[in-house]
């Protein structure tokens, strides 16, 4: 019985509420949830969001190059498609950075921050991104396939990338590379870890072009 009288009441507090304008049930309402330790106000996202940026210590050549180059087709594997930031958990697992996203697709910024390294270093303004007009004057393509771009366990960059210059007219394959690459953080944080990624980003840049220097003095 004194069930049944408590759910009586109750039905006649909710009846009398409904009934009454909708200010005074949401004054209600929120006086009752605050009451209880429930809060309306929004909560911050404490995401924070990073992009790949090019070197600022990428020096140029001090002679320019005079080397025409398209850089690119450039593909990531799928994994980095996530807008979180890949860490490395074992062989064949990974996870994602709490708290921390990309700005962008990453194919994106790794593309602007190795096109703008490679500038750098190449010291040429004569450098392109994929796709290029038919009528630029390009002597040789950098096609780059990313196998691996992430985190390790302790925050160090890893970039592994199979690339190979051609030249454009025929065609041809002129050379073949692997580069494998582990570039400490320098210190703790996901700050840190971008940073490497983008020294990592920076040092497959320099490699491309010690490469093309090489091959235009032969």
């Amino acid at each position: 019985m004194r069930n049944v009288a408590m759910l009586r009441t109750m039905t006649r507090t909710l009846a009398a509420l409904l009934a009454r304008p909708a200010f005074p049930v949401l004054l209600t309402i929120t006086l009752a949830l605050a009451g209880c330790g429930f809060s309306l106000a929004p909560t911050p996202d404490p995401t924070v969001f990073f992009v790949l940026s090019p070197v600022e210590s990428a020096e140029p050549q001090r002679q320019q190059s005079s080397i025409h180059v398209g850089l690119g087709p450039i593909s990531l594997p799928e994994y980095t498609a996530e807008t979180k930031i890949v860490r490395r958990t074992g062989e064949a697992s990974v996870d994602y950075i709490p708290m921390a996203q990309w700005a962008e697709p990453v194919e994106d910024g790794f593309s602007r921050a190795l096109l703008q390294d490679l500038i750098g270093h190449l010291g040429s303004p004569y450098v392109v991104m994929y796709p290029w007009y038919a009528t630029r004057e390009l002597n040789l393509s950098i096609p780059v396939n990313v196998v691996r771009f992430e985190t390790a366990h302790d925050g160090s960059a890893v970039l592994t990338a199979r690339w190979r210059v051609e030249e454009i007219s025929t065609r041809r394959l002129i050379v073949s590379r692997e580069s494998r690459i582990v570039e400490p953080a320098a210190g703790p944080g996901t700050d840190a870890v971008v940073a490497a990624l983008n020294r990592a980003i920076d040092r497959l840049a320099r490699e491309m072009s010690t490469t093309l220097l090489s091959l235009r003095r032969q």
